[in-house]
């Protein structure tokens, strides 16, 4: 997790990759396209504290209603 959120705070580029993830599942493919493992679960436990603008789960005015339908858009990652 900790490769992860500091990619994303070096790497504007990535940055703007994460952001633009429809879901769950778009966000891991990425991080393991970039050698960055992430745990599923591991990630929705963390999306409350990350609230910097490029993760996606945000939304644009970080409504928690907004993350939670975020990580339930697909089955991969479970509550």
């Amino acid at each position: 997790m900790e490769l992860f959120v500091g990619r994303c705070s070096e790497d504007a580029a990535f940055a703007e990759q994460v952001r633009a993830c429809a879901g769950p599942s778009a966000l891991l493919v990425l991080a393991q396209a970039e050698g960055l493992a992430l745990d599923p679960r591991e990630l929705r436990w963390a999306a409350r504290e990350l609230r910097a603008v490029c993760f996606p789960w945000n939304g644009l005015d970080g409504d928690t209603s907004y993350r939670r339908d975020w990580f339930e858009r697909d089955a991969k990652i479970s509550k």
